[in-house]
Parts: structure tokens; C-alpha cells; sequence
């Protein structure tokens, strides 16, 4: 019975052994994980919250969270951004479905929409350095409509992925189906043996010497079976060091790609809405001087080499027209940035020209120059920082704004 009971933990071990097996690397999923940038929320750029007045594009592929700080204080300047044709209809598909994904349906699937709310100061007359609170809403929607590099239509992304050891993981997948089907021969052997000594057992009188042949032959198949287990779990720990290898190599081709690639040329057109509202509870919600907005912003990559001192060089350019009801206005401007998709600075000029103020109405021409960058602290977690400084139409100073956007991943798988 000790002899019935080692053979049939060996086999719970096997089972175990089957069930460690881990799934290969996907290169679809690869290409759905690998984005250029994290830009803030549409609708904070909207809201002119953003250390960037310049809507960079880009897509997360998911939810994600966006909070800034503005100044020194902790104002509920909140949004949240998702992508719900490609979460809902795209994500689950397969690269060889998405790779047929006509230009419309392409355009459609990148649908971002975003949603956030600021408090904001505005100036009490026009020119002045006196300001006041405002609480405002925003609502944007942004399509991609081109993109020179994007990882799930760029047919060079998966062509140039190759599993680096396929070869030594095929022999070994072929030498693990051989060892599965000698286990599996001689856990039927072994039920055989079993049955015969058991049935020997319950004999009157009890062949002693033909019970000892059977459990000595039990013995040796046991053996034999804890013997191929052995093989199998080596055949296991290869498979797994190749499949970390693979992890690796895969990890470091995406961090390529994105490095040779994170400032490639992109084009989005956004349409929005703006409401400033008073009241702090859904009773006494008052809005006024609601706004549409349309623009159109993109990444043009810079030179054949696209890099200075051996880092990669953006040029970021946005241009938007918001028809307020007090005081319609146009922006136009650029940024150009320098670094990598980890860490990149910029600075950026953005010229805001009011084209009706009406009598009453707080505005005036500005000109503002930014400075800031954007950093990766992980795959989930973004932070963008700058600071702002705000000229009037004769280029005198008005403010200085330093601003801070967290934004936060939230992934749905």
C-alpha cells in the first residue's frame, strides 16, 4: 500500500507540473500595451489647466485619471478619460482582425472622451491684477486622423517582433508531448498492476510469491514514473527560463520601438464644450457662458535623424476656436519638445486673441510662454509639470503659473 500511495502522489505531481504550464507572449497584446505618450485630458486643455496649453495627442487605451495643482492650491481640478469604442468593440480583438480595420473604422475606434471640472481664476476687468474664482465644466471628444507610426496598423511593429528562442522552445514543447505520452502509458500499466494486486490480495490463500514479483514490477514502474516526472519538470523550468528570456527581449523591443518612435507624426481633431457655473450642489447649479470649441493639434517629428545630441526632438502645434457667448476667442501656438518618451522638456509660445468682447467682459488678448516637462514614473503613472507666464498684448508680464497634472492609468485588464 506505501508503494500504491508514492505512485499516486508522483501523479499529483504531474498534474501539478501540467497545470504550471504558462502561455506564450502575444504579440497583439503587445501592440494594444505599447503607447508613445499619456497625454493630459482633452477636457483639461479645454479648462486651460494643463501645464501645457498645447493638446498633445495620443491615446491611453484606457481609463485613466487626471488631478492638477494649480499654484499653491489643491483645487478639485479633476478628469477622466476613456477610450469606449476600442475598450468595448476593439480591445478583445485579435492583431490579425485589428490589422483590417479600415481608415474610418481606425478613426472611430480611437474615440477619446473625456470629462473634468476646474476652479479657475479670471481677471475682474481686463488688464487687471485683480482676479476672481469661476467654476467650470468641460466635455471633449478628440479622433486620431493619422498616425505615421501606431503600433496595432504598423505592419513593421509585429513583422520586425520575432520570438528570440523558438527554436529551443519548440524542441522542448516536442520533447514535453513525448514524456506525457510515456507518463500516460505507464499510469495505465500501473492500473493494471494495481488491479491485479489487489485482486491477488482478497485470495484465499494468498500467492506470496507471485504478490511479491507484482509489487516488485509495481516498484519499478513507479520508479520509472517518478523518473520521467523529473524530466518533465526540467522540461518546465527550461520552458519557464525561455519564457522570462522571452519577457525580457519583448520588454526591451517595445522600449525600443517607443524610444525610436514616441515622437512621431500624429494629427487628432477635437470637438468640446465649456461651461462656467456657480452653485455647489446639483440644487442651486447655475451654468453661464457656455462655449464650443473645435481643434485640431498634432506631433510633427523633426529632421531624418530626429535627434539633437542624441536625443529626439517634437514639434507640437494646436489650433482652437472657442465661440463663448461673451467673448469668442481663437489659440494658436507650438511647443517643441526634447528627450525621450521617459522624460521630455519643453517650452511653448500660445498666442489667445479674443475676436468679439463684449461690453463688461473680463479679457484681453494674451501671449503665454511655457516651460515645463513630462516624466514616466512606471507603465501606470505620468506626471507633467510647468510653469506659465502670462503677457499682455503690449508684453507685460501679467501672472506666473506653476502647474502640476498627475495622471493615472486605470487599467481594465
Amino acid at each position: 500500500m506505501k508503494t500504491l500511495a508514492t505512485l499516486t502522489l508522483a501523479f499529483s505531481v504531474f498534474i501539478d507540473c501540467l497545470a504550471q504550464n504558462k502561455s506564450p507572449v502575444v504579440k497583439d497584446s503587445i501592440a494594444k500595451a505599447t503607447n508613445f505618450s499619456v497625454p493630459s485630458s482633452a477636457a483639461f486643455n479645454l479648462l486651460d489647466v494643463n501645464p501645457s496649453k498645447i493638446n498633445r495627442p495620443g491615446f491611453a487605451k484606457d481609463f485613466k485619471f487626471d488631478w492638477v495643482f494649480n499654484g499653491t492650491q489643491i483645487s478639485p481640478n479633476i478628469a477622466i478619460e476613456a477610450q469606449p469604442i476600442w475598450l468595448l468593440f476593439a480591445k478583445n480583438k485579435s492583431y490579425s482582425e485589428i490589422e483590417d480595420f479600415n481608415i474610418v473604422e481606425r478613426a472611430l475606434y480611437s474615440l477619446d472622451l473625456s470629462l473634468g471640472t476646474a476652479q479657475r481664476k479670471i481677471s475682474e476687468t481686463a488688464g487687471s491684477m485683480q482676479t476672481s474664482q469661476v467654476q467650470s465644466l468641460a466635455f471633449a471628444a478628440k479622433l486620431n486622423l493619422y498616425s505615421s507610426k501606431n503600433p496595432l496598423y504598423d505592419d513593421g511593429f509585429i513583422k520586425n517582433y520575432a520570438p528570440r528562442f523558438s527554436e529551443e522552445e519548440e524542441k522542448l514543447e516536442t520533447e514535453k508531448t513525448r514524456i506525457e505520452g510515456v507518463l500516460n502509458g505507464l499510469k495505465k500499466d500501473s492500473s493494471s498492476f494495481a488491479n491485479d494486486i489487489n485482486i491477488l490480495k482478497s485470495s484465499i490463500p494468498v500467492d506470496q510469491l507471485k504478490l511479491t514479483q507484482l509489487l516488485a514490477q509495481l516498484a519499478q514502474l513507479t520508479l520509472a514514473i517518478q523518473n520521467h516526472i523529473n524530466q518533465f519538470e526540467s522540461i518546465e523550468r527550461k520552458l519557464n527560463n525561455i519564457f522570462d528570456r522571452e519577457v525580457k527581449a519583448t520588454q526591451a523591443f517595445v522600449e525600443r520601438y517607443e524610444k525610436e518612435n514616441w515622437n512621431s507624426t500624429i494629427i487628432d481633431f477635437g470637438y468640446g464644450q465649456v461651461f462656467n457655473y456657480s452653485g455647489d450642489n446639483i440644487g442651486n447649479l447655475q451654468f453661464f457662458d457656455k462655449g464650443n470649441a473645435f481643434w485640431l493639434s498634432g506631433v510633427i517629428r523633426i529632421g531624418k535623424k530626429h535627434t539633437i545630441f542624441g536625443q529626439r526632438v517634437m514639434l507640437n502645434f494646436m489650433t482652437r476656436y472657442i465661440t463663448t457667448t461673451k467673448t469668442p476667442n481663437f489659440t494658436y501656438g507650438g511647443n517643441l519638445r526634447y528627450g525621450s518618451k521617459l522624460i521630455n522638456f519643453f517650452i511653448e509660445g500660445v498666442q489667445t486673441n479674443y475676436t468679439k468682447i463684449e461690453p463688461g467682459a473680463t479679457a484681453e488678448n494674451t501671449t503665454t510662454i511655457a516651460y515645463g516637462g513630462d516624466f514616466k514614473i512606471n507603465n501606470l503613472f505620468y506626471v507633467q509639470l510647468g510653469i506659465r507666464t502670462n503677457y499682455n498684448k503690449d508684453f507685460k508680464l501679467r501672472d506666473i503659473i506653476p502647474l502640476v497634472n498627475f495622471n493615472y492609468l486605470l487599467p481594465t485588464q
